[in-house]
């Protein structure tokens, strides 16, 4: 079966500081006929006239919500290491 694209996504991890730097995670969700969609994405990186770019695949939202879920916690517990 052929591959279809059915949507295109792009996050910014620095909209506010992008004076010619970026971070961005670009997802291609796909119909490869499989019951779930398939996640290709890049990680990409840009500065100044260099660009970088990582592939990956299936970054699902649920890896992201864990990771942000983990990050939070740690963020707590250094506010309260920091606070006493």
């Amino acid at each position: 079966m052929r591959q279809k694209l059915v949507e295109v996504h792009n996050f910014c991890f620095n909209p506010h500081q992008n004076g010619g730097e970026s971070f961005i995670l670009s997802s291609k969700i796909i119909d490869d006929g499989d019951d779930e969609p398939l996640l290709e994405q890049q990680l990409i990186l840009n500065s100044y006239g260099n660009s970088t770019v990582l592939h990956i695949q299936n970054l699902t939202p649920q890896i992201l919500r864990q990771l942000a879920t983990e990050l939070e916690q740690k963020l707590i517990s250094a506010k309260k290491t920091h606070e006493s």
